[in-house]
């Protein structure tokens, strides 16, 4: 009877470890998930970013000409 006792307890050892070691992999899979969802979205923001000064450089510059040839007519 000692012996089934032992057996038990070693057998729901295992278990607990298997289910702490799935809780740690579940959680380091969801960190890395969400850090490269996070970098994806910053990477996009990156390119918006320097896109949308790109355009408003090239605006600048069209206003500046066209500003220059109609105080050229006038």
């Amino acid at each position: 009877m000692n012996i089934l006792q032992k057996t038990r307890r070693e057998g729901s050892t295992l278990v607990v470890t298997l289910l702490v070691i799935f809780v740690i992999t579940a959680s380091i899979g969801i960190a890395m998930h969400v850090t490269s969802t996070t970098l994806r979205q910053t990477d996009s923001s990156r390119d918006f970013s320097a896109l949308e000064s790109a355009a408003e450089g090239t605006l600048d510059f069209g206003y500046g000409v066209w500003m220059k040839t109609t105080n050229n007519y006038f």
